[in-house]
């Protein structure tokens, strides 16, 4: 970890906010819920389950959002145009 002096001048475009949700979700965070939410896998049985992903029913399958930002999805990727991954071209954080 390293430290360095500095005040709040060297940041003359950094804006603090406060937000009720990080992400929005279209519903009251009240009403989230991990009930009902499937059964927990660990990572060997996720990664069969996306070996297998051809045999799994349109249904049931996982969709993964990739959360890194329009840079980072710049360089090597897993979103493929067949995947089960999107990228939500995030501009700022």
């Amino acid at each position: 970890f390293k430290s360095s002096g500095g005040s709040a001048k060297d940041f003359p475009k950094l804006e603090i906010r406060q937000c009720n949700e990080i992400v929005a979700l279209g519903i009251p965070p009240q009403e989230l819920s991990a009930q009902g939410g499937g059964r927990h896998l660990t990572p060997q049985e996720f990664h069969e389950m996306l070996q297998n992903e051809k045999k799994i029913s349109t249904e049931s399958k996982p969709l993964l959002i990739d959360c890194r930002n329009v840079y980072e999805l710049t360089g090597p990727s897993y979103l493929q145009p067949d995947s089960l991954a999107i990228g939500l071209n995030t501009q700022t954080i």
